[in-house]
């Protein structure tokens, strides 16, 4: 199934975008610097079903989803420099609690949004948009085997290399606790075959030139294992 229950940190998709590094340099803060692929930028969106325990609610009220577009990056600061990481650019969640509290010096804010999500036994149809009208994600797919001929990576086995979580992709995972960090955490990546996506931020735009899409995965058999940490992230918020 496209969301199997295989691991309690949530259910996970990731859609990847390429560019030119000149079109994502907008969105980059002196820290980072960009972490090319074969000279490609690469940005991410993360999307994720968490479920939530609850005796009062039914599972499909208790769950939340989020949504978490972000770039991949070095650091240029000590202590973490040249540590690979993500920078968040925007995050966005369907827990209106979420949505107003504020936790830790290094928020980054999440904006409410809507989720309307049909789901198959190996398909989904995902349509998510922002309150404040400037996230808009659409998604139609369905499992494959196969990357999409026109994919910069030329395996999965390069997919996974690159994609793979550092201790900075903890500041994405809602729910995680802030004082620990994943030291290292394997997953397996299973191919999308993709009719429609859409992204409002990773679109064409006049500011950051166009952003072409490059492949989506489904997220499974995840592992991790932690060790006691500030998370390293950085903020590239734009609202």
């Amino acid at each position: 199934m496209l969301f199997g229950g295989e691991h309690p940190l949530g259910q996970r998709l990731l859609l990847v975008f390429r560019a030119e590094p000149a079109s994502l340099a907008p969105w980059l803060s002196d820290d980072f610097q960009l972490r090319p692929f074969l000279g490609l930028g690469i940005a991410g969106i993360w999307i994720e079903r968490q479920e939530r325990v609850s005796r009062l609610l039914p599972a499909r009220l208790a769950a939340t989803q989020s949504v978490v577009h972000h770039l991949y990056v070095t650091s240029k600061q000590a202590p973490h420099r040249d540590r690979a990481g993500v920078l968040i650019v925007r995050r966005d969640t369907s827990s209106r609690w979420k949505s107003w509290s504020t936790v830790g010096p290094e928020l980054v804010r999440r904006h409410h949004a809507r989720f309307r999500i049909r789901r198959g036994r190996e398909s989904i149809d995902l349509v998510v948009d922002s309150d404040d009208r400037v996230m808009h994600v659409a998604l139609a797919a369905q499992l494959s085997k196969e990357l999409p001929a026109c994919s910069a990576f030329r395996s999965i086995a390069d997919a996974t290399a690159f994609l793979q979580p550092g201790s900075s992709f903890l500041e994405a995972v809602e729910g995680t606790p802030k004082s620990e960090a994943p030291q290292s955490a394997k997953w397996r990546l299973q191919p999308l075959s993709v009719q429609r996506v859409e992204s409002s931020l990773f679109g064409s735009h006049p500011s950051t030139g166009p952003l072409q899409f490059d492949s989506a995965f489904a997220l499974r058999s995840i592992e991790w294992s932690w060790q006691q940490e500030p998370a390293f992230c950085g903020d590239a918020a734009t609202a």
